[in-house]
């Protein structure tokens, strides 16, 4: 049978792959086909099926077929993204950016703080220039 692969940088490769097949066999056809090292994981997938290591390839592929090769990424459970998307339904927007960071590292609370601070110095020194 006849499929076309298409490979991490979209190339399309013609390949001829036999029915009784797995996808154990199908994935190591298509890294040596496409020269990718063994250290490097691939995912092998047809449309939005995931070509599995038990699954025979004339289950779920047809002649002339297409396949697309992706590079496993590492990554972990996520959950953060649940948390912005949570605090995003529930509408709450804070006001307060006092505990973020400015460019130097220092905190905005900081820095408004000694900016008050500048800010009432000069007030309090025009009073006693105006006493003499």
């Amino acid at each position: 049978m006849q499929i076309f692969v298409k490979d991490l940088s979209s190339k399309t490769h013609i390949c001829n792959v036999e029915t009784t097949w797995s996808g154990d066999e199908l994935v190591d056809f298509v890294q040596d086909r496409l020269g990718i090292s063994l250290n490097c994981p691939i995912v092998v997938s047809h449309g939005s099926h995931r070509i599995c290591n038990t699954d025979l390839i004339a289950s779920f592929l047809t002649p002339d077929s297409t396949c697309f090769v992706s590079a496993r990424l590492p990554g972990g459970k996520g959950g953060f993204g649940a948390l912005l998307r949570i605090n995003g339904r529930d509408g709450k927007k804070t006001t307060n950016f006092s505990a973020c960071r400015d460019l130097q590292g220092r905190r905005l609370r900081a820095v408004e703080s000694e900016a008050k601070l500048r800010e009432w110095e000069a007030q309090a020194e025009d009073p006693e220039l105006e006493l003499f």
